[in-house]
Parts: C-alpha cells; structure tokens; sequence
C-alpha cells in the first residue's frame, strides 16, 4: 500500500486501453449503487466520530499510510 499511488494510475493509462464493456459495466454497478443509497431513506451505516474512524483506521494498520500521502489527520 506505500506505493499504491505511485503506482494505481501512470501517464500511460489512456482511454485507448479501456475496455469498453468493463468500463460500461464499472459505470452501471456505481451508479444502480448510488441511485439505491440515494432512494433509501436509512443510511448506510451510523454515523461514527473521529476517534473511532482512527481506531479503525488503527487496527487495519492505515493510519501511517494516510498520514504519509496527507489525505487523514490524526
């Protein structure tokens, strides 16, 4: 995971490389996903604190790494 956005998208990735059905199958899932959260009137999960997305965040042993590439502050 240290190099994971090093390495998840390069300058090489262009859309000439896409597959076409994956990519129309990625777009369907998230947005069926999106209109079925949207449409319900529950929320998808409680609603949790800072401190207890940190001891999530602990435990799996990411903390450090979010940190590192400046996306969660302790």
């Amino acid at each position: 995971m240290t190099k994971y956005f090093e390495i998840h998208h390069k300058a090489s990735d262009t859309f000439d490389k896409i597959d076409p059905l994956d990519f129309k199958a990625g777009t369907a899932i998230v947005a069926a996903t999106a209109w079925a959260v949207a449409e319900n009137d529950k929320p998808i999960a409680p609603h949790i604190d800072h401190a207890a997305v940190r001891e999530i965040l602990k435990n799996a042993k990411l903390e450090d790494m979010l940190v590192n590439v400046g996306v969660w502050k302790p």
